[in-house]
């Protein structure tokens, strides 16, 4: 659809409306999820022509529509760089460390990377976040959802840095309280991290809270590869730390191995089997497929 004269004033009207409708009263979040979504359908119904008058209502409308407008319009292919700092986040990392969380989100939310980790600035503001998510309660009523909800954003986190962000991230471990350094293993095992499979083996016996799981050693002990891209480029030191460290990962297997899940438990029995036969020369780690 063009934008003409009368369609802009229309738009503007609807615009309003939805900064004052309420759809969802008694939750917050699912009453922003209406406005976002009815905001992207009212982009996506207009041609790009009419692409500019959107971004010119970002200085002029709530922070509710802002909201869905900034991803609308980047999804659409508009370049918003200035308004990564202020994107508006629900949650409590809104506006936190200098709003270096709204560029995160930003970045996801735009499909573009990160950059400048290797940088003082950038390591202080990462770590100004890591605090900041290590005591934010996502979920005050549910402390396990809480933790996995901090796991999900140090996903986030690491994902909009990329692998140039691995080695900082992983420096961080034995700095981080214990549910952020965990969520930091995990994930870059996931990647296949080197330095992340190194401080879980060399902390095993005191750590209970990280386990090795079938799904981050398949791809390493199978193929040698990582169970989830984008794979650490030292993936042979992963491999080497693998190998000298083959009984615990058989005893995490075991354990595994007696899941309540028949998937799990059959996963880790055939991963069980590989490792014995690695550890009596009868296999190479990662090459059994």
């Amino acid at each position: 659809m063009h934008l003409d004269d009368a369609h802009a004033s229309q738009l503007r009207c609807l615009l309003k409306t939805l900064e004052t409708t309420t759809f969802d009263a008694h939750d917050a979040a699912a009453d922003q999820r209406y406005v976002d979504l009815n905001v992207s359908l009212l982009v996506a119904a207009y041609d790009p022509s009419a692409y500019d008058f959107f971004v010119a209502q970002l200085g002029t409308t709530s922070t509710r529509v802002q909201h869905g407008l900034v991803p609308a319009l980047v999804n659409a292919g508009v370049h918003l760089p200035e308004f990564a700092r202020w994107h508006p986040v629900p949650g409590p990392l809104n506006g936190v460390c200098d709003a270096a969380w709204n560029e995160v989100d930003y970045a996801i939310w735009s499909l573009r990377q990160l950059h400048g980790i290797e940088t003082r600035q950038v390591q202080e503001k990462v770590n100004c976040l890591l605090t900041a998510i290590s005591t934010a309660r996502f979920d005050p009523r549910d402390e396990r959802f809480n933790d996995y909800l901090v796991g999900d954003t140090i996903h986030i986190l690491i994902a909009a840095y990329g692998p140039e962000g691995y080695d900082f991230f992983a420096s961080q471990i034995p700095r981080q309280p214990d549910r952020i350094s965990s969520a930091l293993m995990g994930t870059l095992m996931q990647h296949g991290d080197p330095e992340a499979f190194a401080a879980y083996f060399a902390s095993h016996n005191e750590r209970r809270d990280v386990m090795a799981s079938p799904g981050s050693l398949g791809a390493l002990l199978e193929r040698g590869e990582c169970a989830e891209p984008i794979c650490s480029s030292r993936l042979n030191e992963t491999l080497h730390i693998l190998s000298e460290n083959l009984d615990i990962v058989e005893s995490d297997l075991r354990k595994v191995s007696v899941s309540p899940s028949a998937q799990q438990r059959q996963r880790a029995s055939n991963l069980l089997e590989l490792v014995h036969c690695i550890r009596r020369g009868e296999a190479t780690l990662g090459r059994s497929r």
